[in-house]
């Protein structure tokens, strides 16, 4: 048997302690690149049933009008975890105190083609007549509470749209702006121009005179499958 060297040896360890450090259960590769954000979805129980609780975003906020669940960015000085933020933004958006929502469970985390990674996590209020929502009305203009069944009961309208990878875009002047100089790079000529073109669904639920779609309606969408499977 061939006798190893020690750059050999030196090698092989490192190998072995690179093995032993990956993920226990694989992750998002890259996941530092993006936004990390987190969601709740709020189960409320009432007479019986479960009530998901939705909000309508302010109008003069970014995706303003929008239905969404409660969330947004994860803060380095305020979260541990992702969880946290889920936790924290529900209680500022919703008017209610963190002490209220009790963790569930996680869905699995949606990379969006916005360049953010969401963590989905579910939670029940535990909430009663004493205890009522008074919505942030900076950030929430309104309450959307829904049925669980109304979405078991109910499929999306599926709709699809086009994303394209551009190596360049135009600024506000007009002014054509390169981000990846494809051809002075020499790679194949079909990454000189827009590239990708994958058709994506998206869903959508009506509910009332209410739109719920994006990235909203693909969560519920994922939860339901879920649901549906096991429950």
């Amino acid at each position: 048997m061939k006798k190893k060297n020690k750059l050999e040896v030196d090698l092989q360890h490192k190998l072995k302690k690179f093995l032993k450090n990956l993920p226990d259960k694989p992750g998002i590769l890259g996941r530092v690149k993006y936004h990390e954000t987190a969601v709740l979805i709020p189960l409320l129980w009432e007479n019986g049933e479960i009530f998901i609780i939705l909000e309508k975003r302010a109008s003069h906020i970014r995706q303003g009008d929008e239905i969404s669940f409660p969330g947004g960015h994860f803060s380095k000085t305020e979260d541990k975890n992702t969880q946290d933020t889920a936790i924290r933004e529900t209680s500022e958006e919703l008017g209610i105190s963190p002490q209220t929502i009790e963790v569930l469970g996680q869905l699995d985390s949606l990379v969006a083609p916005i360049g953010s990674i969401i963590d989905v996590f579910i939670g029940e209020l535990q909430l009663n007549e004493q205890t009522p929502i008074f919505p942030n009305l900076s950030e929430v203009q309104s309450i959307l509470k829904i049925p669980l069944s109304y979405f078991l009961e109910n499929d999306p309208e599926t709709y699809k749209v086009k994303l394209d990878i551009k190596p360049y875009h135009y600024n506000e002047n007009g002014e054509l702006i390169t981000t990846f100089p494809a051809q002075k790079l020499n790679v194949p000529s079909r990454y000189h121009k827009p590239w990708g073109g994958k058709l994506q669904n998206i869903y959508v639920y009506k509910f009332k005179d209410e739109i719920i779609w994006g990235i909203t309606a693909e969560i519920l969408y994922e939860m339901i499958k879920i649901w549906r499977k096991y429950a």
